[in-house]
């Protein structure tokens, strides 16, 4: 009788979770400007071009 109770009972599964770091789109974009070793001196070149196209 124990194994049909045992059988019928209700029993609720939780939800599995996603473990582990998850960047978002921001920080996926920050990480692309400063994560590679060339990206820092690619972004300050973009910034100077920028400036001088608008000012210069």
């Amino acid at each position: 009788m124990s194994i049909t109770i045992g059988a019928a009972k209700i029993t609720h599964h939780q939800k599995q979770i996603k473990a582990g770091y998850r960047r978002s789109a921001f920080g996926q974009v920050i990480h692309l400007i400063t994560g590679k070793p060339i990206m820092p001196l690619v972004t300050i070149a973009g910034v100077i071009y920028a400036f001088l196209s608008v000012f210069g």
